[in-house]
């Protein structure tokens, strides 16, 4: 069963007070869950890290989106006509301390499923509200992503892709590109 809530090592501190210290918690959807502690536990803290109120010192966290886009292809290619549509899913894992990224992007294109695209180059700096990278390809032409965060405390992100790939429907090198949303 798919997360509701998943953490690694998340930590927070305060002008040297620890309040929250290498919390490591999966939550599957649907369950229900409490925190039990005595005061200054971390309670609150990780709460507010959970809520988007505020941000880790360290720790990572998990995005899981969805892209929608177009392509330079034409459903002529597939039997019909129009704009071939960019659609599927994208996760992003950042490393809040270690400021780094990780992540894919799994297109569709109409109704054909692409090769799952690796994040490469990324750009992402601890405490930074933008990110950028490019995609695992060989394919020629323009590749990248770039997005930031968002809502309350960082909870969500936005942001835009491009990326070439040969299409299933006759060979050919295309290019997709859309936007992307996500949700911690």
């Amino acid at each position: 069963m798919p997360s509701a809530i998943s953490t690694t090592g998340l930590t927070k501190h305060y002008a040297g007070v620890h309040a929250l210290e290498d919390l490591t918690v999966d939550v599957p959807q649907g369950s229900i869950y409490g925190f039990l502690g005595a005061n200054g536990a971390g309670k609150t803290t990780t709460l507010k890290i959970l809520a988007g109120l505020t941000r880790p010192t360290s720790g990572s966290a998990t995005y899981n989106g969805s892209i929608a886009g177009f392509t330079t292809e034409t459903v002529s290619e597939w039997g019909s006509w129009g704009a071939a549509q960019v659609n599927g899913n994208i996760a992003l894992s950042f490393s809040f301390g270690g400021g780094t990224l990780s992540g894919t992007i799994s297109p569709n294109i109409n109704t054909y499923a692409l090769a799952p695209l690796s994040f490469t180059n990324t750009v992402f700096a601890p405490g930074s509200t933008t990110f950028s990278g490019t995609f695992s390809t060989a394919l020629p032409g323009a590749n990248s992503f770039s997005g930031q965060f968002t809502g309350p405390a960082a909870q969500e992100l936005i942001g835009s892709f491009v990326f070439p790939y040969t299409s299933p429907a006759n060979g050919i090198v295309f290019h997709a590109t859309g936007g992307f949303v996500a949700k911690q």
